[in-house]
Parts: C-alpha cells; structure tokens; sequence
C-alpha cells in the first residue's frame, strides 16, 4: 500500500489529497498541517459560502515548470531495484542522482533544507521516520553550503514524524524542511534518496 504525505493543509493541499485518494484508494493519504483547523481559509471565499469549484482535478489539469523532471525521475525510480546498488552516489542525469546509504538512525537530528532540489527519501529495509514542516517555521538557519545544496538547523522544534516502512518514500520540495534517520523501532538500516533539480 502506498502512503502519501501532503504538507499543507490549505485549499491546494486538500485537492492533492482528494486527488490522490481519488487516483489510489488504496493508498494512506496523510495531510499535515501547523494550524488546528485545515482548511480554514476557504471559509472566506465567496463570501463565506466556501464556492470554490473546478471540474479538472486531474494530473494534466495543472502544470509546473519542475513537471518534467519529477516525471523522469519517478519513472526511473519505479525501474530501478535500488536494493541492488551499492552505497554511494548514483548519477541518473543531469538533473537526477541517487545516494544510497547505510545509517546509524536517531531519536533526535538536525533539520535541512535545500534551494535547488527536491528529495524522494525511500526507506529500503524500514525502521525509519522523517520529521517534517515548512522551512519557514524553523528557527536558527544557519549559513547555506551551496556545494552541498543544503541549509542546516540546530533547533529542538520536533514537526509531524512520519513512519516510513519497508519501500514507503516521502517526497520532500525545497521548501520542506526536514529531519531524516530518525529511529521508527530500528537502529540501523539502509536508505536512498533521490535528488532531483528543480528548476
């Protein structure tokens, strides 16, 4: 069964999750979202009557300049047995590498965020958890290593921890900030992230 976490629980992250339930009901849609009522700005449109209509939920319906390049690497993702690679970095393209590691995994990390790229983080043998929350909310960045694409904090704020088992990925944009490795029942296992560059 897949599981599927949406950040955001505001107009455009609610249709994502209706989409995805519509597209897989078998899959675990998750919303997580900072505010204790999702939603809450669609109250104020139309008036208060919450009118917000479009018939076109559906993938060709809505366009992104980054489209092309999640596309390819999904598609290379679902081809690929990730299990077999060695640790290390693995370049698709250019625009899409993999980096298989194996992780001593924590109660507790530090945040990152990166400005270019996106990650798909695969847990490939499970006992994993990502912690995650709008970048905006972190507190104490410090400085960006723009060799390394990637912004670091210290801050003990926790964010929602989201259990990934055996072959569960979460997808993770630039603007999602995130903690990895931490412990969901093991202390030790192997991972991928796939790094693609958005544009």
């Amino acid at each position: 069964m897949a599981h599927i976490l949406i950040l955001g629980g505001g107009a455009a992250g609610l249709a994502a999750a209706l989409a995805a339930a519509q597209t897989d009901p078998t899959a675990r849609v998750t919303v997580l979202e900072r505010s204790p009522r999702p939603g809450k700005k669609l109250l104020a449109t139309g008036n208060g009557r919450c009118n917000l209509d479009n018939e076109g939920i559906t993938p060709e319906s809505y366009s992104s300049a980054d489209r092309a390049a999640l596309d390819a690497a999904i598609e290379q993702l679902l081809e690929t047995d990730l299990l077999a690679y060695e640790v290390g970095r693995h370049v698709w393209n250019e625009d899409t590498y993999v980096n298989v590691q194996s992780v001593d995994y924590l109660e507790f990390g530090r945040w990152e965020k990166h400005d270019h790229y996106a990650d798909i983080q695969i847990s490939l043998n499970g006992g994993e958890s990502v912690a995650a929350m709008p970048e905006n909310q972190v507190e104490g960045w410090l400085e960006y290593d723009s060799g390394r694409d990637v912004t670091f904090s210290d801050s003990r704020q926790m964010g929602v921890r989201v259990p990934l088992d055996e072959g569960m990925f979460a997808l993770l944009f630039p603007w999602d900030a995130h903690m990895p490795c931490l412990s969901n029942g093991a202390a030790h296992g192997r991972r991928a992230v796939v790094k693609v560059k958005m544009r």
